[in-house]
């Protein structure tokens, strides 16, 4: 069995061949074709955490992994599924396993971390690829300005000066290919140019030897955010999780259908400044590498107006306490809502004498209270929700059992 390892780092294209493959997995497995599921699904960010070891990574508070010893725990549960999972790939008769994260790309930055991946991967496949898909540089950093909104960062003309340093490994491709080739051999490093390639679905089915039309397709993909809600995204600075590793569930402010009516652009000269940059390492990549023409990695600054809008970005700070009011003040009452309808079905199960569905509706009702109580302007109110509703647990808790107590004197 062959391995078919994608580590990036076109943001796009990621996104979609990820989604492409999870929603197709049952059929590409009957043509031969794993996708990993013991990794995460759509994208396997389970390699990266785990080749990077225990070590800061908001990405494993995605599976509730805070502290190091659960770091640790989730780490060897990965390895574990993994192996598995590869066996069973296997014994089904795959050809091709494949595993898709651009994080590696992006986090996997010593030979070192590199290595851990070849350490467990290469021996267990007849062939490894990896492929490594290519655009200009600036491109990707519009593309991830837009993943950074999304995650509360900050995004500002002096973040993309700052970002694009071709002394950045994310950036500096022809860095990348050298640590990966390092460890795997040049042999196995596929770089991909972005510009050559159909659309990166088209270009993986015939990389697997499949006809694409028999497969679902998925919606296109659109990841740029308008430049306004970058902008709330900057003022509000919203995280997707509290210091303590709890998911923020009280900053949704509907990032993914704010309808993008100007995507954010910069200035033509600034633009050329910034990309200019690699001008250098460019040359030195298709050098090494003449699978990339330079031409892959160049910009037609026609599509680029002489004035971008990435200067109205804090135009809206001004407002920045208030809208955050709004959002969260919305947020919490949504919860509460919520905890009051799930009280009012315990309520209906209890006068039918469904008891421990009433419990478990009441507990519901206490999580969704529990989340309200973290905006300051609704915390009253929803702590004495959850004081009122404790009191009708324990009332519950009593007549259930007491209503376990007659059904066994019953059936005795």
């Amino acid at each position: 069995m062959k391995l078919c390892f994608h580590i990036g780092a076109e943001k796009t294209g990621s996104t979609a061949i990820q989604s492409w493959l999870h929603k197709n997995s049952a059929a590409l497995r009957k043509k031969g074709i794993w996708y990993s599921e013991a990794l995460g699904r759509p994208n396997n960010t389970g390699i990266y955490l785990w080749a990077g070891g225990v070590r800061p990574d908001e990405g494993f508070l995605f599976y509730g992994a805070v502290s190091d010893e659960q770091k640790l725990q989730f780490i060897n549960r990965t390895k574990e599924k993994l192996l598995l999972e590869i066996r069973e790939a296997k014994n089904a008769g795959s050809k091709i396993f494949v595993i898709s994260n651009e994080h590696c790309h992006s986090r996997l930055l010593s030979p070192k971390v590199i290595q851990n991946t070849a350490d467990l991967l290469t021996p267990l496949f007849s062939e490894v690829k990896i492929y490594f898909v290519i655009r200009p540089q600036l491109e990707m950093c519009l593309s991830l300005a837009s993943t950074r909104a999304r995650v509360g960062g900050e995004v500002t003309a002096d973040w993309f000066s700052s970002e694009m340093s071709p002394s950045k490994h994310y950036f500096n491709y022809r860095q990348v290919l050298q640590k990966w080739s390092g460890v795997y051999g040049k042999e196995a490093i596929h770089p991909v140019s972005y510009k050559q390639i159909d659309n990166i679905i088209s270009f993986f089915c015939e990389e697997f030897g499949i006809d694409q039309s028999e497969f679902s397709s998925i919606p296109r993909i659109n990841e740029a955010l308008d430049y306004r809600t970058i902008a709330i995204s900057n003022a509000l600075q919203f995280k997707l999780h509290r210091a303590d590793g709890r998911a923020n569930k009280n900053a949704n402010f509907f990032i993914e259908k704010i309808p993008v009516l100007e995507r954010l652009q910069l200035g033509r000269s600034f633009a050329e400044s910034l990309q200019s940059r690699f001008d250098e390492s460019n040359y030195s990549l298709v050098t090494e590498w003449p699978q990339i023409k330079i031409s892959d990695l160049q910009i037609d600054w026609q599509s680029y107006p002489e004035l971008g809008n990435i200067d109205r970005l804090e135009k809206i700070n001004e407002f920045a306490s208030v809208i955050k009011f709004i959002i969260e003040q919305f947020n919490a009452l949504s919860w509460l809502d919520r905890a009051q309808l799930k009280q009012a079905e315990a309520k209906l199960c209890e006068a039918k004498g469904e008891l421990l569905l009433a419990l478990k509706l009441i507990d519901e009702s206490l999580i969704y209270a529990q989340i309200a109580t973290e905006v300051s302007s609704v915390a009253l109110e929803a702590e004495s929700f959850i004081s009122t509703q404790q009191s009708y647990k324990d009332f519950l808790l009593e007549n259930s059992k007491f209503d376990s107590f007659q059904n066994d004197r019953f059936l005795i």
